[in-house]
């Protein structure tokens, strides 16, 4: 069921008796919720549209939220600021990260439907005991009545239809839009994990840094992004499209042909950044799991598995078969709500 159908249908024809759990992912880029035991989704951005001069006694004044602040990016007057507040590097602003999920929440239906929800949300390992209180805390107060954290490589996982909770390791290399995690999953728990500040927005600065020096043009973000995925995903290796921007000697706006035999190499360094940090975890993971990790292969998710080349990149540095999961972006809500659908097998491993 697409959000268009979710939003024309009548309040009594959703089914909200049925379920009041609910996965949310909240990615850097994107936050990904789903109704578990429903076909209820919704993937909207994880931007924030607020008033950057003024905040009222409720937190900061929004403008607009999700897509239509995405829309915004790049676009907005000097008393507007595009806050992306889950993005890694730097402070999570969970007053804004509220209000985004809240409004998402909202676009499945009223916010009665999300009073006395209980939620799950995948969290990296990485985040300290303060960032999840208080992240629990803004849920809470925004309606739901109990939240589970689980750690997003192994709802990774069972999204992908594996078995986290075996003896045998299982790697999972997930490209997000800031940052790339590899982490090893064995018995219901991240056994060893390694993190590079590379993802798929560092693509897109890859393709504006090229295009201001080769063909002397100034590129937006969003821009970037599109051209980003059109590199990733067109099968003529000769295609060609046409990009605007502003010319970088005269400052006027300027059309300019890009072919995609020059773009792809483009991407070469940012990819072996991505497969060196597969590499090392390799050779730092446990004695015992190599062979686990030879035998079973890796796992390959987020938004940014399937830029062209990486999936052959890693595959070729670590001898070691490499599959991408279907929906990669998609993988590690979908599991968690696997999990919370499925308590008895997986609710130990709630947090």
């Amino acid at each position: 069921m697409s959000l268009q159908s979710i939003e024309n249908s009548s309040a009594g024809a959703l089914p909200f008796s049925v379920s009041r759990r609910i996965a949310i992912d909240l990615g850097a880029a994107w936050t990904r919720l789903v109704v578990v035991g429903t076909p209820l989704r919704v993937d909207e951005r994880s931007f924030v549209a607020v008033e950057a001069d003024r905040v009222a006694a409720s937190g900061p004044v929004v403008v607009a939220v999700g897509n239509a602040a995405y829309a915004m990016w790049g676009r907005t007057p000097a008393e507007v600021a595009i806050v992306r507040p889950l993005q890694p590097g730097s402070h999570t602003d969970f007053e804004v990260a509220y209000t985004l999920v809240r409004a998402q929440l909202r676009r499945l239906r009223s916010s009665v439907a999300w009073i006395g929800a209980e939620v799950i949300v995948p969290l990296p390992v990485c985040w300290s005991d303060a960032q999840r209180r208080d992240l629990r805390e803004s849920l809470e107060r925004a309606g739901a009545r109990r939240v589970h954290f689980v750690r997003a490589p192994v709802a990774a996982a069972i999204g992908a239809e594996l078995d986290p909770l075996a003896s045998r390791g299982r790697m999972v290399v997930d490209v997000g839009a800031s940052s790339t995690t590899v982490s090893i999953v064995a018995l219901g728990d991240v056994i060893f994990e390694a993190r590079s500040p590379i993802g798929g927005e560092h693509f897109d600065h890859a393709l504006r840094d090229h295009l201001a020096l080769e063909q002397r043009l100034v590129i937006g973000p969003r821009t970037a992004e599109a051209l980003k995925l059109w590199v990733a995903s067109a099968a003529d290796p000769h295609a060609r499209r046409e990009i605007r921007g502003r010319d970088v000697q005269y400052g006027l706006p300027r059309r300019s042909a890009v072919d995609m035999g020059s773009l792809m190499p483009v991407f070469n360094a940012p990819v072996r950044r991505i497969v060196q940090t597969v590499v090392e975890a390799v050779e730092r993971a446990p004695a015992e799991l190599i062979g686990d990790i030879v035998s079973e292969g890796i796992l390959l998710v987020g938004g940014g598995a399937c830029l062209r080349g990486l999936e052959r990149s890693i595959e070729a540095a670590t001898h070691t078969a490499v599959v991408t999961a279907e929906s990669p972006e998609r993988v590690t809500v979908e599991g968690a709500a696997m999990m919370l659908f499925n308590r008895k097998r997986y609710g130990r491993l709630f947090t």
